[in-house]
């Protein structure tokens, strides 16, 4: 009999969530790569980053050459010096090869770091603009356009109108290596 009016008002209790439905979906997609690649913003970091990229490797390139100019003296001086003063300087040739070598590796993680926090930043600074877009349209469901199987109009795509105002709202951000990020405007 205790149970029986335990589960009784445990069933009551729950009538009133089962109840009440949710409401139906109204959805808009919008295209999260999109944004990054036409966005002003997203446009004039990618070119940052390329440049830092492209000056990382011209860096790495130019250390390459001058240590395989470096390595064709030593060749010839490693010829006529004792064993052990020979791979003393073999041993500090292959330190200074390794340092170099990590020291690109590092930029290039740096690269890749500032990458992911500008794209946080942008994710940030488009947040409130999703946020606006969906109340103005009613909408209670975004769905990122890559998860979109098939639809039959583009009146669910918000895309377009999100770039336009993170265009106004953030044009440009400043990349900078090993730097945290910066704030978002405001």
């Amino acid at each position: 009999m205790k149970k029986l009016l335990t589960l009784a008002l445990f069933s009551a209790a729950l009538s009133p969530a089962l109840a009440a439905a949710p409401p139906a979906p109204k959805v808009v997609v919008l295209d999260r790569i999109a944004i990054l690649q036409n966005s002003k913003v997203g446009r004039d970091i990618a070119r940052q980053l390329q440049a830092l990229t492209v000056q990382n490797r011209n860096s790495f390139e130019a250390q390459q050459k001058a240590l395989t100019a470096e390595q064709q003296q030593l060749t010839q001086k490693v010829a006529i010096m004792a064993a052990d003063q020979r791979q003393k300087t073999e041993d500090a040739f292959r330190a200074k090869v390794q340092n170099m070598q990590e020291s690109a590796q590092r930029r290039a993680a740096q690269i890749q770091q500032v990458s992911q926090s500008s794209s946080q930043i942008i994710s940030q600074a488009l947040a409130p603009i999703v946020d606006e877009i969906v109340k103005e349209r009613g909408a209670n469901l975004v769905i990122d356009k890559q998860a979109v199987i098939f639809a039959n109009s583009n009146a669910f795509e918000i895309t377009q109108e999100a770039i336009s105002k993170l265009d106004a709202k953030m044009p440009s951000y400043k990349v900078t290596l090993g730097a945290a990020p910066a704030a978002l405007p405001q």
